[in-house]
């Protein structure tokens, strides 16, 4: 029995993380381990009755471990507040988890959702495949005008963005298990712009030429999707290969899907640490599904 790993701060959006961890546990029959990482400091302690804080904090996680194995027969749960900071904090206590699953929520309007530095953070450095799981929207809340995203509990396909970097088996294992696992098909996506990226942009490019770059990346496309088809024969694949921006490409097609996966490279490190790649960072935003983030090695 594997453990998912679920960051909770009893905000609405992690009340939706909760309920996407607790059903990933009982279908495929984990354990899921509830927390709350908080960092005590004397600015906070000398605003707050600190005994009764402490209370709150330390009965968070077990209340909500408590909710959750009432409402999901079969889910073996529990609740632990972890001290530190948040999002190192939940790297490390989450190491051995099959998964860690984070909260994000709606911006006003139809600008997409906040993820948070904690979520961010814990995206950009985690060894393990990291879910962001959006707050309930309303129905007419869309990052695209005019359209009506399909609800998430009809939708049918897994949507997993690959390019050409030599770490995608993660992201494709990932993909393929969920989909096994949920009875969906997955929808590969290969989206890209070649070199001379105002070509694409303003149309320079031949319709000839546009065939031919679409064909090659087909073909490369198609190798990949033949050899992950014979691994997992029972899930439908949708060859998806698109000339043009990708993190725009995704999160148009995240409107009909029930999942995101998308990879996340490693060694890209700022000033601050490691970072997120345009493409991961777009999706976690404004992808109108679940998202998960998962490390490529």
């Amino acid at each position: 029995m594997g453990v998912v790993t679920l960051g909770y701060d009893g905000s609405p959006e992690s009340e939706a993380a909760a309920a996407w961890a607790a059903e990933k546990s009982v279908r495929e029959d984990h354990a899921l381990h509830v927390v709350y990482a908080w960092e005590w400091s004397p600015y906070s302690l000398a605003l707050t009755d600190a005994k009764t804080e402490r209370r709150w904090v330390e009965g968070l996680p077990r209340q909500a471990a408590s909710k959750l194995a009432k409402r999901y027969r079969g889910l073996t749960v529990t609740g632990e507040r972890i001290a530190g900071p948040p999002a190192e904090a939940l790297v490390a206590h989450s190491r051995d988890s099959e998964m860690v699953v984070l909260g994000s929520r709606a911006l006003s309007g139809t600008h997409g959702f906040l993820v948070g530095s904690v979520a961010q953070s814990v995206a950009a450095r985690s060894d393990r495949p990291v879910a962001l799981v959006r707050a309930p929207t309303h129905p007419s809340d869309s990052s695209e005008a005019g359209l009506s995203p399909t609800p998430l509990a009809e939708r049918r396909e897994i949507v997993l963005g690959i390019d050409h970097s030599a770490g995608i088996d993660g992201p494709l294992t990932v993909a393929f298990h969920e989909a096994t696992q949920r009875g969906l098909a997955v929808r590969v996506v290969h989206c890209w712009r070649p070199h001379g990226i105002a070509a694409v942009d303003s149309g320079v490019l031949r319709d000839d030429r546009k065939a031919d770059l679409i064909h090659e990346e087909e073909e490369w496309l198609d190798d990949i999707i033949h050899s992950w088809a014979e691994k997992f024969p029972e899930v439908k694949v949708i060859k998806d290969a698109h000339l043009g921006r990708p993190a725009d490409h995704l999160v148009h097609v995240s409107h009909q899907a029930s999942l995101l996966v998308v990879g996340r490279r490693e060694g890209r490190h700022g000033l601050v640490g490691p970072q997120l790649g345009h493409v991961a960072h777009a999706v976690m935003h404004h992808a109108q599904a679940p998202v998960i983030v998962v490390p490529e090695r």
